[in-house]
This record gives C-alpha cells, sequence and structure tokens, in this order.
C-alpha cells in the first residue's frame, strides 16, 4: 500500500470520526435547553460526560484529518496546504474550549446542589457566561476558521483537479481523459427535462382545487 493510499483510508476514518460531533448535539441539546439547567445537568451527567466526549472525538478527528491531508496537498500548495491545517487546529481549539465550558456547567451544577439558597443568583452568573462562552468559542469563531479552511481546501481540489483532468472510467487505472458521448447531456435532453418538469407541474395545478401556486 503506497503512502498517498494509506493517507486515503486514514483520512476517511477521521472525516467519520467528525460526525461525533452531531450524536453530541443531539445528546446535549434537550438538557442545555431546559430552564432549569443547574438542576438538569447534574440529573444527567452521565449523559453529559458522554456527550463531551463525543465532542472531542469530533476535534481529535478534525484536528488529524487535516494533519494527514497535509503531506498530499502540500505538492500542489504548500502555502495554502500549511494554512488550512493551521485553521483546522484553531477551529477545534475552539471546540475544546467550548467541551470545557460543558464541563464546568456541570462542576457547577453539582456544586449549586450542595448550596444554599442565597448562592443561587451567584450560580446563575456563572451559568450565563459559560453559556456566553460555549456559544461564541465552538459556534462563532471555530466555524470562521473553519470556513477560512475550506475556502483554502477549495482552491488546492480546484487547481489541482484542472491540473490533472479526471479519468471518466471506474478504477484506479485509466487512459480515458474525457467523457464518452454516453457521459455526454445535450440540449435537447435538457429540454425534455424541462419540459417534463412542466408538464408535470400543470398536471397537478389542473388536479388541485386549491393552488396558488398555479396563479
Amino acid at each position: 500500500m503506497n503512502s498517498d493510499r494509506k493517507a486515503a483510508i486514514i483520512v476517511g476514518v477521521l472525516f467519520l470520526l467528525g460526525f461525533a460531533g452531531a450524536f453530541s448535539a443531539v445528546i446535549l441539546k434537550p438538557i442545555l435547553d431546559d430552564p432549569n439547567l443547574l438542576i438538569n445537568l447534574t440529573k444527567n451527567k452521565n449523559l453529559v460526560m458522554l456527550g463531551a466526549f463525543l465532542e472531542l472525538v469530533m476535534a481529535f478527528g478534525c484536528a488529524n484529518n487535516a494533519i494527514w491531508l497535509y503531506p498530499v496537498l502540500k505538492k500542489h500548495n504548500k502555502f495554502l496546504a500549511l494554512g488550512a491545517v493551521g485553521s483546522r487546529i484553531i477551529e477545534n481549539v475552539f471546540q475544546i474550549v467550548g467541551t470545557l465550558g460543558l464541563l464546568l456547567l456541570l462542576t457547577l451544577s453539582q456544586e449549586a446542589a450542595k448550596a444554599d439558597a442565597p448562592a443561587a443568583s451567584t450560580f446563575q452568573t456563572a451559568v450565563a457566561l459559560l453559556l456566553t462562552v460555549r456559544f461564541w468559542a465552538p459556534l462563532v469563531f471555530a466555524q470562521i476558521a473553519f470556513c477560512l479552511g475550506t475556502v483554502m481546501y477549495n482552491y488546492v481540489f480546484y487547481h489541482w483537479f484542472n491540473k490533472e483532468k479526471m479519468q471518466y472510467c471506474p478504477g484506479e487505472i485509466c487512459d480515458v481523459k474525457a467523457r464518452q458521448e454516453i457521459q455526454k447531456t445535450s440540449f435537447l435532453q435538457i429540454g425534455i427535462i424541462f419540459y417534463k418538469r412542466k408538464t408535470i407541474y400543470e398536471s397537478d395545478c389542473i388536479h388541485k382545487i386549491r393552488a396558488p401556486r398555479c396563479s
């Protein structure tokens, strides 16, 4: 197995690890949206810990994905490949800051359960501060870094694929560098598609008594 093939497999696995963040969002959203957040966090301690773990898995996957892509992409544009790695690392530093905010919220929730009623306002202020950190770090600053990295990746990939024309047949080895006739779309085919869509649309309007979109 050559180095590029190995890198492709590892990048694919790391890419899939990045989806852990989606599962984390599903787990944590009902807990963090609850009005009685301090009480709810303690009650759902195990779910909160699982959500935090999944966020860290996502950060690990996304950051290492960029590191493994770098040796391949630097052959085409070293500066942008390095910039993309930097942006991904910055993105996931902010993601980790957001996860630390979640763990601090959990600790605060446990302390609030032991505290007297007069201290409640102090805890509420701390909760508001940590929720703000959790919003701005992963949802704003991390996404800005993500977008910058994506622009760099797109630029490198665009020029890479334009330089080495895509092959139009299956498999890794192929001498076909142009579309075959069966792979081309003619203006006649496009016209037929639009005509069929128009026919279906008009038929749908005719068979509906109330169809405001037809007017």
